[in-house]
């Protein structure tokens, strides 16, 4: 995927999560609130990223403190507002925290935050990522969250699949390309293509799914209405 299309996803995605938060009749939901901030870092991100590289500007700090910081602890707090269990509350929090002090000990003696991707840093927070998403998936599987729910239609589902594939996948391209740079530089185009589009597919899941129940609803009135007749 190029980078103009999918900058397009991202603003399709930041619209769509707008056109839903706003609506009058949607009771409000924090995780929504949580999702919408996390398109709009996205968009500031990539919009400014995509500036600074035009003028020839070095990007990586904004990518390290935007994606790998940010973004992530924007993410843990989506899980932090879904999950009520305050001992499992109160675990994410520490481990977030100590993921942040490991950062800061990355920035200083391993990897410079405005110099390197920061692959020691999101690792961990991924892997924290991707464990928090199997965690709520299982949860909704086995009927703990939402029991009278259609699986198919809950926003969270369809959320969490997509961040647990994205997150594998960039960590198997960035970790490729720290300890193997030569294999990834060599195809370049076509990896980080796959990677901005697993990422577009990602924040457009954000932006669209909350849409998902009120066109299962309406297609259920429909179909008692053509019933009736």
């Amino acid at each position: 995927m190029g980078p103009n299309l999918y900058l397009i996803l991202l603003v399709i995605s930041l619209i769509s999560g707008l056109v839903y938060f706003f609506q009058k009749n949607t009771p409000p939901d924090h995780s929504q609130k949580v999702i919408l901030g996390i398109l709009c870092i996205v968009m500031a991100m990539e919009f400014s990223g995509s500036f600074f590289a035009r003028k020839g500007i070095n990007n990586t700090l904004l990518y390290n403190l935007g994606w790998i910081y940010l973004e992530s602890f924007m993410l843990i707090g989506y899980y932090f507002t879904l999950k009520k269990d305050r001992k499992f509350q109160k675990r994410i929090f520490q481990i977030a925290m100590m993921l942040l002090i490991w950062g800061m000990v990355n920035s200083m003696f391993f990897q410079q935050i405005d110099k390197v991707f920061q692959f020691y840093s999101f690792l961990p927070f991924g892997m924290l990522i991707i464990y928090l998403s199997m965690n709520l998936l299982l949860d909704i599987i086995n009927l703990r969250f939402y029991p009278k729910e259609n699986l198919l239609t809950l926003p969270h589902f369809w959320i969490n699949c997509f961040i647990i594939f994205f997150y594998i996948e960039a960590l198997l391209v960035f970790g490729t390309y720290q300890f193997f740079p030569e294999m990834v530089i060599a195809n370049v185009k076509v990896i980080f293509g796959f990677n901005r589009l697993m990422a577009g597919i990602m924040y457009l899941t954000f932006g669209l799914a909350y849409f998902i129940p009120m066109i299962y609803q309406k297609t259920i009135h429909a179909d008692q209405d053509l019933d009736a007749l």
